[in-house]
């Protein structure tokens, strides 16, 4: 009988969804209309009280405001709620009923989630083979870490462990994989409730350079021409020399010297 009796004083609106990042504070949203009788504003989660203010024979009932804030004692029109420093452990279905004549009920659902900073190392790197292993911490909920290679998905293992403390998440996986030039290697984990990527990319390490065929041949063609080159040079001074010598001994014979002495 009373559960029949409190259906007709419930009145059940909508049922919103919000989104917080953890860390931050957030306002879950309840418009109502300013009310005749006396005040009554509480915010449950299930059967436990999280805020209220009501006001009975004279007594007014206030929330306790060490992460919780009620803006209906300074504006009966805004029965909204303010969540502090947000955790993980505040994701929940939360309740606001107020009094619209009858009892009016809205829904909120808190959903909390955390952005996955990442971590690449590479272990054992040797011309391009190696080792790499990619952290994602500090994120929520569940995500999934993954590796591309040229943008096509690798078949990698990967671990998950979750804080008992923050209840976020640490997801890692380690590859070991040789890397040609030109490469590319992404690590990447995916948040579902961000509907957001975080990237982390891998260059691969300089390769030694193997000459080419023409870099070879124009190697050799510098290498032949250098003696060549000198040969001539040589050449060219030895025949010099000689026609000077030439000249000296044909202008002297010209001239009437024999060798010995002046034909007077």
């Amino acid at each position: 009988m009373l559960v029949m009796l409190l259906s007709c004083l419930l009145t059940a609106l909508a049922h919103d969804t919000q989104l917080a990042l953890v860390g931050d504070d957030v306002h879950l949203h309840c418009p109502c209309p300013a009310s005749t009788g006396d005040p009554y504003l509480v915010w449950q989660i299930g059967l436990t009280v999280v805020a209220q203010y009501v006001q009975r024979f004279g007594n007014v009932t206030v929330p306790d405001q060490s992460r919780t804030h009620l803006y209906y004692q300074q504006n009966h029109k805004n029965c909204s709620l303010l969540l502090r420093n947000v955790s993980v452990f505040d994701e929940h279905t939360y309740s606001c009923f107020y009094r619209n004549g009858d009892i009016v009920e809205t829904k909120v659902s808190l959903q909390v989630v955390a952005n996955y900073t990442l971590q690449l190392d590479v272990n054992g790197m040797n011309s391009g083979t190696g080792k790499y292993h990619c952290q994602a911490r500090g994120g929520y909920p569940l995500g999934r870490l993954f590796w591309l290679r040229n943008g096509e998905p690798i078949v990698a293992n990967s671990t998950q462990d979750q804080d008992n403390f923050s209840q976020l998440y640490t997801l890692t996986s380690t590859l070991s994989i040789s890397m040609d030039n030109g490469t590319i290697l992404k690590c990447v984990v995916e948040n579902p409730r961000l509907h957001l990527n975080a990237t982390a990319e891998v260059l691969p390490a300089p390769s030694a350079i193997t000459p080419t065929m023409k870099q070879i041949q124009e190697q050799i063609t510098a290498v032949s021409v250098v003696p060549i080159t000198v040969g001539i040079l040589t050449s060219i001074l030895i025949v010099t020399v000689l026609l000077i010598k030439h000249y000296r001994r044909q202008h002297l014979t010209q001239m009437g010297y024999t060798g010995a002495s002046w034909v007077v």
